[in-house]
C-alpha cells in the first residue's frame, strides 16, 4: 500500500537505539503495535470486539509489565488509553505474559487472538488473510521467500505486486531494513 497512512502492516527496523517497531492497523479499529527491543518483544493491541472496562480486582497495567517495557507504556505511538490487550515476552522468559490476565471473559481473550491470528508464522494464514484482503490470487512461492528472509529482487517484488519496483519501494526497502539488492538498501 503506497500510502502510509492506509497500511495494514507497517514495520521501521529504526524505531529507536535497539529497537524495532512493527504495527497492524485494519482500519476499522483494531490495532496491534509491537516493540521488539533488546530485553525482548511487548505489544500493545485493540481489539474492537473487547470490553474496555477493567475489573477492579485487575492489577494495573504497570504492576504486571516487566520494567524493560515501561518506556512502552509512555510512547505516544501505543496509545495505551484505547488498550484492551498486552503481551509480552523477554527474551529468558519461558513464555509470554499478558493484560488482560488469563481470568478476563473467554471471549475476550478470543477476541485478542483474532487481531494476532495473522502472526502466527505460517506463511499460507497471511496468504490466505491477503488474498482476502486485496482480491486477489497471490503467488504461493514469493510469499515463502519473504518468510524464508531471502533477498528481496526486482523479480521477487515483481511476483509478489506487478504494478511496483524496487525503485518504487526503496524508501521502505531501508525503513523495514529487508536484506536487498537495493543499492545501500536493506541489511
Amino acid at each position: 500500500m503506497p500510502d502510509w497512512d492506509l497500511r495494514y502492516h507497517s514495520f521501521n527496523a529504526h524505531w529507536g537505539e535497539g529497537e524495532m517497531m512493527a504495527s497492524m492497523r485494519n482500519g476499522e479499529g483494531d490495532n496491534c503495535f509491537i516493540l521488539f527491543n533488546p530485553h525482548g518483544v511487548f505489544v500493545r493491541g485493540h481489539a474492537v470486539g473487547m470490553r474496555m472496562e477493567r475489573p477492579s480486582t485487575e492489577p494495573s497495567l504497570l504492576q504486571t509489565v516487566p520494567a524493560e517495557f515501561h518506556a512502552a507504556l509512555q510512547e505516544p505511538a501505543f496509545s495505551f488509553e484505547k488498550a484492551t490487550f498486552c503481551r509480552w515476552a523477554t527474551w529468558e522468559s519461558e513464555g509470554w505474559g499478558g493484560w488482560p490476565a488469563r481470568h478476563s471473559s473467554h471471549g475476550d481473550r478470543n477476541e485478542a487472538r483474532r487481531v494476532l491470528s495473522i502472526l502466527d508464522g505460517n506463511p499460507r494464514t497471511y496468504q490466505a488473510w491477503a488474498e482476502g484482503y486485496y482480491g486477489k490470487a497471490l503467488v504461493a512461492s514469493a510469499i515463502d521467500a519473504i518468510y524464508a528472509h531471502r533477498t528481496l529482487e526486482s523479480d521477487l517484488v515483481h511476483a509478489l505486486n506487478p504494478d511496483r519496483s524496487m525503485t518504487d519501494l526503496a524508501e521502505e526497502i531501508r525503513e523495514i531494513g529487508y536484506p536487498s539488492t537495493l543499492p545501500g538498501g536493506g541489511s
